[in-house]
């Protein structure tokens, strides 16, 4: 299912702990790490260098902006040597890229080749923001079309539990359909949540989750809870014990296309385990 694994990074501490993960991640699929890091195009045109030149007055426009782009490629050029240097210490195939663009819109381009972006909850400023997602990461998860494992901190990539936060809808149902082929590859038992319906529609719904699952023979359990939305999903998480949390993107807002779902948004920044969202 997951044969190639598309790794975003900055060199970051965050970012390594991605990386971490999506070679171990690689381990267990046979697949192959995509490592790309982005020179943002907006430092490079941005005000950053029209205030560095005008409080200097010492070199041109054109000339801060060569240097300021030789160094950041540099940067990157060395993120990515060690990125190949660990995939290549952990017998794992990796590619990569080097580019220049709009961070979030280079990364959700480049997964149109990859099955799954495996990335940090926050970049290299995470310690100068009060924002609790990072603004990259947030744009990736709401505009890419691939499943996306968010990492907070480090931890295991092999599971055992795995929870689905589902509600009938599409995204939920499409969450399933990727925790259906998890529980298969690593033999691991599936929690179904649903949150806040009725004793009736919690008993079709999970029926439906049921039957879906049958012809997959995993491990199943049907869990109903009242409650937030959020903090359940979390709770759960951790009466289960699961290792990843899989979720739609969204619920059946009606404001999905314009913002990040406000429950989806809460877990990925509170989980103590990789979220993986899918769209």
């Amino acid at each position: 299912m997951f044969k190639t694994i598309l790794v975003p990074t900055d060199g970051s501490e965050s970012s390594k702990k991605a990386l971490k993960y999506a070679v171990n991640f690689a381990k267990i699929y046979g697949a192959v790490v995509k490592g790309i890091s982005v020179v943002d195009i907006r430092t490079l045109e941005g005000p950053f260098v029209q205030d560095l030149v005008a409080s200097t007055g010492l070199i041109s426009y054109e000339d801060s902006q060569g240097k300021i782009k030789a160094i950041l490629e540099q940067k990157a050029e060395a993120v990515l040597k060690e990125l190949s240097e660990y995939c290549k210490e952990n017998d794992v195939i990796c590619d990569t890229k080097l580019t220049i663009g709009i961070v979030s819109k280079v990364i959700c381009e480049e997964a149109g080749l990859a099955d799954v972006v495996i990335m940090s909850s926050h970049g290299e400023h995470q310690g100068f923001t009060d924002v609790l997602l990072g603004s990259t990461t947030e744009s990736v998860i709401r505009k890419s079309n691939k499943p996306v494992i968010l990492i907070n901190k480090d931890c295991l990539c092999s599971v055992e539990n795995v929870l689905v936060a589902y509600d009938g809808g599409s995204y939920s149902k499409d969450a399933l359909a990727v925790a259906a082929n998890i529980a298969v590859e690593q033999k691991c038992k599936i929690s179904v949540l649903v949150v806040d319906k009725s004793e009736a529609e919690h008993k079709n719904i999970l029926a439906d989750a049921k039957k879906y699952l049958e012809s997959y023979h995993v491990k199943f359990e049907g869990i109903l809870a009242q409650g937030e939305i959020a903090e359940e999903i979390l709770a759960q998480a951790e009466k289960t014990n699961s290792q990843l949390i899989i979720m739609g993107a969204y619920g059946h807002s009606k404001l999905h296309d314009v913002i990040l779902g406000s429950v989806t948004q809460y877990v990925l920044n509170e989980a103590e385990c990789p979220v993986l969202v899918v769209k």
